[in-house]
């Protein structure tokens, strides 16, 4: 038969029987199978639903009835559910390793439940079992985000008027800001170095994997979206008392998902499914008798517009309500429009199951245009179909203010900001009565809201805007009686740790600390314990004695750790007996850091030492690194610690005129080259491709400077840098001539793998068909696996002769220069003989100066040789580019330098100027932006090499005719030497390329 045809009747028969097995059975879910049958072809994650599940809502019932504690009642439900798993599932997972087209077969015990990736045959499949009670698909997760973040202010000493629309400040003042409480935030990671969230994160004081899902330290990743949220809920920055959380004093948890804008491979992560993250959150540390690892409660700002009553979340959601875990979610941002709950906020299994927030602005509590508008699409009446269940602020004069990127704040608005202030309002509660469920506190705020809108509940409000005094109120009446908040006479806060940088030179590490006094009297001394993780005998105690003030904070730095080898480590620093007492609460005294050694040395930079201590206003300053350099090593110096702009580069290097002072940061660049070197002889020499290239996997992260390709004809590329999911993260244009060329990229590489160099599109490049040897590549740095284009991997595509350039292991060396404003360095003037020299006529120079009242002066020649006499002779002994320095102190003690290059050719048989003469040969224009011409009187052979001033040849180019244009586009700005061969004889036109 034909095979389309065969095609065609095996989909109708596959349509068919899908419906069915809906009409017979109901094994799969409407939605899956309404996919399936719109493409039958495709493949599908799923959950697949295990027909024996633990009763959860009857196991809630029975523990509510027996008054079981609540720490009992979560040590129950894991035991409970993951015996129920332990029991049913190995013969079933049998089953799906021998059943084709079958793969991620990930096995749940919240829910008892398998997931797969499978094909629509396979999930017809296991549709007939006998175990199977249900099929869904997994739902697409997406963020409630109304629109771009925008920059927002610091405003210390002050709370977010969120924060009081909702009387949060009134349980403050009674002594509850959450401490000792949790919460999990489920979104797009967290900045676990922004100053509102590092010193409550829960990693700080227990391991990393108990705290964060990721393997690296906490990070966000899109719009900055979570730690937006986490804001919210718990952020403010100690230094500042800048407070923009409902509950300062919680600790927070956080598990990345991936979305549309997110990838969680920066994160050490795969693709998970949702329900990971909640399995994971009611056992964190792997033990299922403990309880303190467990958040209390847990936010959701995310969803699905796709509605579901899903099985799978039912069962999900249910389970963390018995275990007392409290969640609270956003209602979604589809409004004004009713019936546009998302899911899961729609489910309703009891009235505050699940608890979905709406937004309100804060000032005038009028619901938000965007919140989304109940009645709820899962069946119910009464209570039960209204949506949301409350609402909270989800703008404040427009939006939000939160943390942002970096250790910036930014305004965002919806109803992701509305429900972290329900669950920072849980979190007060939960401190004030810890025996009560997530359950009960949600119920507090869901009676006690104040009703707005409508009289009474309604699906714009729900039942209202939270009031958490009300409810802290509501429940005393209840007959609750409220715990004592954990008293704060005497205790301290360890606010951050820190080593000067996280990657570190052989040498002693020096420690700096920053801790608050939060007692009720001044601080006089403290006892300080610090050791790493990986010598815990060798615990070092420091103690400081001092007088710091109530509410205030101070920074001291510990004795060094001294010796220690190349590796990787974990800083634990405790604050213990503040004025000798105990301290009353230890949860917030201790934090690790993470930092490595590395087994380089420090780049040697400094002022050059004719300078004082500090140096006369308009004075150019020369600065110098001590550090050996290896031939492919060059000291680069830049204008910050971290990113910044390169300022120049060159050992020494002179800075512009300084008008203040300054502080410059030396690096050192090592370049590396890697790859095919040339295209090969032969046949395979002239193939070509429009689209294609190289994968390659980056060890630490490089700058890919350059690479050489073969263009046959002139014109348009498009050069993308694409990561291993797709994403572009560089990419560039270039317009190439017929031949051999090198191109200009300047691409900064991540660490990482599975990245590409390719080709896009535009006119093709040659490629070799045979005789790669991959892989190609620099030791700890970088490899070239194979050709991308499938399935000739052996294919060697376009890009020859990598250049790549590493920066210093650790980090770049600060050198700061003191300006004396008070005084003004006398301008310096220097002359050469010439500044063109060839070793074959003895490359000896002449420098002069023309300065009035010299006290001293030094000549620095740029190879390593230096003078002190006032108008010396010398003799350079290899070709390339040296920049010469002139120092001078002048009579007030004021130190200034000037500079210019000297090129060194090997040979040149006829002076410039007669070898233009007798070509008449010119070069323009001259300075340049893009392209320069060299023009001749007659058509003759040409030879032409541009010359950078490091004496590095950037491009050559032969060529007949009387006229050459070249393109200088894709080269930095700067000055560079024009070398023109004419019947053996060379000019030399030094050009400045500018914009």
């Amino acid at each position: 038969m034909n095979r389309s045809l065969t095609h065609y009747f095996s989909s109708l028969s596959l349509l068919i029987f899908a419906c069915t097995m809906q009409a017979q059975s109901l094994k799969i879910d409407p939605i899956l199978l309404e996919e399936i049958e719109l493409s039958p072809d495709k493949w599908y994650s799923v959950y697949v639903i295990l027909e024996d599940q633990v009763d959860i809502a009857a196991l809630h019932q029975e523990m509510k009835k027996a008054k079981m504690p609540i720490d009992a009642r979560a040590v129950n439900v894991v035991q409970t559910l993951q015996d129920k798993a332990a029991k049913t599932q190995p013969k079933l997972l049998e089953k799906f390793s021998k059943l084709s087209n079958v793969r991620a077969i990930t096995p749940y015990w919240i829910t008892n439940a398998i997931a797969v990736e499978a094909n629509a045959d396979a999930i017809m499949k296991i549709s007939e079992w006998e175990a199977v009670q249900l099929i869904e698909a997994m739902p697409r997760m997406q963020l409630f985000n109304e629109q771009p973040p925008l920059p927002a202010p610091l405003t210390p000493e002050n709370a977010e008027p969120g924060l009081r629309t909702i009387n949060a400040h009134k349980l403050w003042e009674l002594g509850y800001t959450g401490y000792g409480q949790t919460i999990l935030v489920i979104d797009s990671g967290q900045n676990g170095n922004h100053p509102a969230l590092k010193s409550n994160f829960r990693g700080n004081d227990v391991d990393i994997a108990q705290a964060w899902t990721g393997t690296r330290f906490p990070e966000d990743c899109g719009i900055f979206h979570g730690s937006h949220v986490m804001g919210i809920a718990v952020g403010i920055d100690r230094e500042t008392n800048d407070t923009i959380g409902v509950a300062p004093n919680a600790e927070w948890l956080g598990s990345p998902f991936k979305y549309e804008a997110c990838d969680l491979g920066q994160y050490g992560l795969s693709e998970v499914d949702p329900l990971a993250h909640f399995q994971w959150a009611l056992n964190p540390d792997g033990d299922a008798t403990t309880t303190e690892d467990i958040p209390d409660v847990i936010n959701n700002s995310w969803g699905s517009e796709q509605i579901s009553c899903n099985f799978i979340y039912r069962n999900t959601l249910l389970a963390m309500e018995a275990a007392g875990i409290a969640t609270v979610w956003a209602i979604g941002n589809m409004g004004p429009t009713s019936n546009t709950t998302a899911s899961p906020a729609s489910l309703n299994m009891s009235i505050i199951n699940a608890f979905a927030v709406g937004s309100v602005e804060s000032e005038s509590e009028v619901v938000s245009n965007f919140s989304s508008r109940g009645p709820t699409s899962c069946s119910g009446i009464g209570s039960l179909s209204i949506k949301p269940e409350v609402v909270a602020p989800g703008e404040s004069g427009g939006f939000v203010r939160s943390a942002g990127e970096g250790i910036a704040y930014s305004f965002q608005g919806g109803t992701s900001q509305a429900a972290p202030h329900v669950s920072g309002a849980l979190l007060l509660l939960k401190e004030a009565f810890p025996y009560l469920s997530g359950e009960d506190l949600k119920l507090a705020l869901y009676y006690s809201a104040r009703d707005l809108g409508e009289v009474g509940e309604d699906n714009s409000y729900g039942n209202g805007l939270i009031d958490v005094m009300a409810a802290y109120n509501y429940l005393i009446n209840e007959g609750n009686a409220p715990v004592p908040p954990t008293p704060a006479n005497n205790d301290v806060v360890l606010l951050n740790v820190k080593t000067e940088r996280s990657v570190l030179c052989r040498g002693e590490v020096a420690i700096d600390i920053l801790f608050e006094n939060v007692t009720n009297i001044n601080l006089n001394e403290l006892t300080i314990d610090y050791f790493l993780t990986t010598n815990t005998v060798d615990r070092k105690t420091f103690q400081w004695t001092g007088d710091l003030c109530v509410d205030c904070t101070t920074d001291i730095q510990l004795p060094p750790l001294e010796d220690l080898q190349a590796g990787a480590y974990e800083l634990v620093v405790e604050l213990n007996n503040p004025n000798g007492q105990p301290d009353e609460r230890t949860r917030n005294n201790l934090i690790r850091h993470a930092f490595q050694v590395v087994d380089l040395d420090y780049i040697e930079a400094q002022v050059n030492d004719k300078y004082a201590s500090t140096v006369c206003r308009d004075a150019k300053v020369v600065l110098e690194s001590n550090t050996v350099l290896a031939e492919n090593e060059h000291v680069e110096w830049y204008d910050l610690p971290v990113g910044g702009l390169k300022i120049g580069e060159g050992n020494p290097f002179l800075t512009d005129e300084l008008v203040n002072s300054e502080i410059f940061y030396a690096d050192i660049a090592t370049t590396f080259s890697v790859g095919k070197t040339a295209l090969s002889d032969g046949e395979e020499a002239t193939l070509n491709m429009t689209s294609g290239g190289l994968k390659f996997d980056a060890l630490k992260p490089f700058k890919l400077v350059s690479v050489k390709v073969y263009a046959e004809e002139a014109g348009g590329r498009f050069i993308k840098l694409v990561d291993a999911d797709g994403n572009t993260l560089e990419q560039r244009i270039v317009r190439l001539d017929p031949g051999e060329q090198r191109i200009e990229l300047q691409f900064d590489v991540p660490a990482g793998q599975g990245f590409e160099l390719a080709l896009m599109s535009g006119k093709p490049l040659y490629y070799d068909s045979i005789g790669a040897s991959y892989p190609y590549e620099v030791a700890d740095v970088m490899k070239i696996t194979r050709a991308s284009t499938a399935p000739f991997s052996l294919r060697y595509m376009f890009f020859y002769d990598w250049e790549i350039a590493t920066n210093h292991g650790c980090g770049r060396t600060a050198v700061p220069i003191q300006v004396n404003s008070s005084q003004s360095a006398n301008p310096i003037f220097m002359f050469a003989s010439a500044d063109t020299l060839t070793l074959q006529d003895g490359a000896t120079i002449e420098f002069s100066h023309d300065n009035d009242n010299v006290r001293q002066l030094t000549w620095t020649f740029g190879d390593g040789v230096t003078s002190n006499e006032a108008n010396p002779l010398h003799t350079y002994q290899n070709a390339g580019t040296y920049p010469v320095i002139l120092t001078i102190e002048d009579e007030n003690g004021c130190i200034n330098s000037a500079s210019l290059e000297v090129i060194v050719l090997d040979k040149m048989t006829t002076s410039t100027n007669e070898v233009a003469k007798a070509a008449n040969l010119i070069i323009y224009p001259n300075p340049t932006s893009n392209v320069i011409t060299i023009q001749t009187n007659e058509a003759i052979q040409m030879q032409v090499q541009i010359v950078d001033l490091l004496g590095k040849v950037v491009a050559e180019i032969e060529a007949n005719g009387s006229q050459l244009s070249l393109d200088l586009a894709a080269y930095p700005n700067g000055i560079y030497y024009v070398l023109v061969n004419v019947n053996e004889q060379q000019l030399v036109e030094k050009i400045i390329k500018t914009d």
